[in-house]
């Protein structure tokens, strides 16, 4: 059950940064102000924003694994 929920709180490691990585793609696409050559107009910390998301990701698919497997455990 443990080593399952760690499984996917590796792949959770992996999948958060790549979402992360979208939304800033699509934040920069749509601010007005991250479209100009300046460099200073646009606040987005990507390496921040990407060790947050590996973060959460892992946090994220973790917890949700092993309450998924406490459930089919208490189930059965």
């Amino acid at each position: 059950m443990l080593k399952r929920a760690v499984i996917w709180g590796i792949l959770g490691l992996a999948a958060g940064p790549m979402v992360i990585y979208c939304l800033i793609l699509l934040a920069l696409y749509l601010d007005p102000s991250c479209r100009a050559g300046d460099a200073l107009t646009c606040r987005l910390d990507a390496g921040l924003n990407l060790v947050l998301g590996a973060i959460g990701g892992f946090a994220l698919f973790f917890a949700v694994s092993l309450v998924r497997s406490l459930h089919e455990k208490r189930r059965s």
